[in-house]
């Protein structure tokens, strides 16, 4: 479950850095 759990954050992690990236971006993200 531990594992599990590690692989879920790590992905939503990246989900997270991605949408930013887009919004800084695009210049709506400060």
């Amino acid at each position: 479950m531990a594992v599990s759990w590690g692989l879920h954050e790590t992905t939503v992690g990246r989900i997270v850095k991605k949408v930013e990236d887009l919004l800084i971006k695009s210049g709506k993200f400060r």
